[in-house]
């Protein structure tokens, strides 16, 4: 049996939506059958190929998967091979070989240890072209390295997780995608300790909307000396990055949709839910990260109330005192 999934628009978040509510479920695809991707006519953005790399490797080995590009123009059928996305399908590869080009960069494997580091550095580099836009790179840096470490610590992958980012000089704006089949946000919650994040679910409330929040799920112990941002807290610095840029955040997982912009929050359902979580975001270049001011709200969420006393050094001005084996970690990477 064959499948047709048509892909007709893949930006946020409308296109990347529509696709999300096509892909049939991997328990769905039996041994031997194929789905093929159909591109239609029209602009494809890096955004909505991360979903589709992470879907397919999400497929058994047995299930094939096709790209049919005929109907599109001749740049399109380059782009799908200069961003790797079509090794990725046609191949079952995790590693893309395609070159990075100035202002993009390919769709890259999220994998642990030092590969993750390695990504995150080549994507931080395509702001680094644009130094003249981006006078810090920092706050770039630490939102992708969130999202990776949420993408490695919560999702349970069997499959890599997918990312890519894309910057376009003609109006000064950045996309970064990532997108993971792991078991999701609710699950994370559901599978942690946090007993008011699982009583809010189970009244109701929307995991997604709790993690963009911050209610971490407290899933693993931290190692000593740290805290780890978990499900929740980075998606919470992830927001409010977005938030103080005035640019957009969509945010997949299960059947779950909320996309953040300068309008509020709007919540959507998913007719197929998505195994797993997508992050999509654009980001205007000409306004600020103000990477500082968020993490000093993300510090007054993590230390309890009772711990800020006054300091000895200036009398007179509250301080935070952090307990032994406590620390606020504010990025992954070495800067």
């Amino acid at each position: 049996m064959s499948h047709l999934v048509r892909i007709d628009d893949t930006s946020m978040p409308d296109g990347v939506i529509r696709i999300a509510g096509q892909l049939p479920g991997a328990d769905a695809l039996k041994p031997g059958e194929t789905v093929t991707f159909k591109f239609m006519p029209g602009f494809v953005y890096l955004t909505g190929l991360v979903l589709l790399a992470a879907w397919r490797k999400s497929l058994p080995a047995t299930v094939q998967v096709l790209i049919d590009d005929t109907a599109t123009y001749p740049e399109t059928q380059r782009f799908l091979t200069n961003t790797g996305f079509r090794e990725i399908v046609e191949t079952g590869i995790y590693h893309p070989s395609a070159p990075s080009r100035i202002g993009k960069v390919p769709i890259q494997a999220i994998l642990k240890g030092r590969e993750k580091e390695a990504t995150v550095n080549e994507i931080v580099r395509i702001f680094d072209d644009y130094a003249g836009h981006v006078a810090d790179t920092a706050p770039f840096r630490v939102l992708l390295s969130e999202l990776c470490e949420n993408v490695l610590a919560h999702s349970e992958l069997t499959t890599p997780g997918y990312i890519c980012a894309r910057v376009f000089e003609d109006n000064n704006r950045c996309e970064i995608a990532i997108a993971d089949t792991g078991i999701g946000i609710d699950q994370s919650f559901q599978r942690g300790t946090n007993k008011s994040a699982i009583d809010r679910i189970a009244k109701g409330d929307s995991a997604v909307a709790i993690a963009l929040e911050g209610l971490s799920s407290s899933k693993p112990q931290p190692g000593p000396g740290t805290f780890k941002t978990y499900f929740g807290f980075g998606l919470f610095i992830t927001r409010r990055l977005v938030e103080e840029n005035r640019g957009r955040l969509t945010l997949i997982s299960g059947p779950e949709i909320i996309t953040v912009d300068s309008f509020g929050r709007t919540p959507r359902r998913l007719a197929k839910p998505w195994r797993g979580t997508f992050v999509g975001i654009v980001l205007d270049l000409n306004n600020p990260l103000p990477l500082e001011h968020v993490y000093a709200e993300a510090e007054e969420m993590v230390v309890p109330a009772e711990l800020i006393v006054p300091s000895v050094a200036a009398v007179g001005e509250p301080a935070i005192v952090q307990p032994e084996g406590f620390a606020l970690r504010l990025n992954s990477l070495t800067l």
